[in-house]
Order: structure tokens, then sequence, then C-alpha cells
């Protein structure tokens, strides 16, 4: 964790057709920041989450969302949806699923599959390739954990706030790139939010040193 606290020195956060938007889902106050046009290509405002998009990692910055003990508790629909890019964004900045053909990388989907599985349309969303990062194959487990625990809190708690950051190296020189130029995050930032629980997690992109979630513990007022 010590590399993580040096690193964090080092961040700048930018301190603000669709569909029928958004009176879905509602940002929470205290992840308005984080979704501005100054911090934002883009900012992608989906049903059932928002995306702030950079043009210049055609990556998120970050995505947030709400998860409700009563919508995950729903049958899952069994049909796979099909990765599909953003017609949303610009065709200069779009992403593709060819573009994840990488023996290091895997396409990593922010907000996951499993948190949203209750309909045929809010898969459509997550397999949007703008809700896509370069995640290495060693993490997926990990991952996997942390979204296990968000949805564990929503069904204890009722609902759950969840607010995912992807840190970027400042110096741009030591930003790794995949096909298309699609920017490699340095740090996966997992904030989870009720009205009684909050924790917040700093998933380093790389070989993992230990695989308790606690271990990546972090304090929630660094970012919220």
């Amino acid at each position: 964790m010590i590399k993580f606290f040096i690193y964090l020195l080092f961040i700048l956060v930018s301190i603000s057709d669709t569909d029928e938007i958004s009176d879905k889902y509602q940002l929470d106050q205290s992840f308005e920041k984080y979704f501005t046009k100054e911090n934002c290509s883009l900012v992608i405002k989906k049903y059932h989450y928002i995306n702030c998009y950079s043009f210049e990692y055609k990556s998120p910055k970050a995505i947030a969302y709400e998860i409700e003990e009563s919508i995950s508790d729903l049958p899952p629909i069994n049909e796979r949806a099909r990765y599909r890019y953003d017609t949303e964004i610009p065709a200069k900045y779009r992403t593709y699923r060819e573009n994840y053909i990488s023996n290091k990388y895997r396409k990593c989907h922010i907000l996951g599959e499993e948190s949203m599985h209750f309909s045929a349309r809010s898969k459509n969303f997550i397999f949007l390739m703008s809700n896509m990062a370069p995640q290495r194959y060693e993490l997926k487990g990990m991952w996997q954990k942390l979204l296990q625990r968000e949805r564990r809190i929503a069904k204890l708690q009722g609902n759950v706030q969840v607010l995912n950051i992807l840190l970027y190296p400042k110096n741009p020189s030591e930003i790794e790139y995949i096909k298309n130029g699609i920017a490699v995050p340095k740090y996966f930032i997992k904030i989870i939010k009720s009205n009684n629980t909050q924790e917040c997690y700093a998933l380093p992109n790389e070989k993992l040193q230990n695989q308790d979630i606690l271990f990546y513990t972090i304090d929630c007022e660094w970012f919220i």
C-alpha cells in the first residue's frame, strides 16, 4: 500500500440521444465532483449509471451507479448480451471489442454484469465498450470479490451507491496503452456507500500481493 500512498500524491482530480435518461439513476451528491465537464471529456448518462469518459484515455475515468436489494434479487436474464461500441461517443474516440485482444489485459466491466442482471435492457448498457477498461487477468478474482461485496452490502442495507474511479499516471510518458490508444489504468478505486456503511478499496493494476480484499482498504476521505 505504500506505493499507492506515494502515487496518490501525484494524482490530480478535478473536483462535477441518451436514453430516457436520468429519471432512473440519481447521482449521489458526494460523487458529483467526478462528473463535471472539467473532469470528463463526455458525461454519459445511461438509465442505470453515469460514466465520466475520457477522449484522451479512451476509457472511463469514473462510473457510478446504485444497486437496490429488491432489484438484485430478481431472476437473471439468461441471454448474454453482445459487446457494442457506444454511439454516444464520437467515432474518433470509440473503442471496440477487437481492441482488447491481448495476452496481458482483459476487458473489465466497471459496472459488473451480476450487479445489473435483472433485464435485457440493463445488460445492453453493461456490454457497451465505454463501460470497459484494460485490467490485468490476475485481478479478475479480486475484482469479482469487490463486486460481490457491493451486492452483499446492498442486500444487507437495502441499497448502495457505488463509485468506481480509474486512476492513470499523471506523467503521459508513464501511461501504457493497448490497441487503438486505450490507456491502461494504474489503479481501480471502488467506493461503496450506504446509509450505514462506507467502504473504499484501491486495487493496483498489477500482480497482486494479497488475495484478501481487506488488504486493499483505503480511507474514503481521500476521495469523497
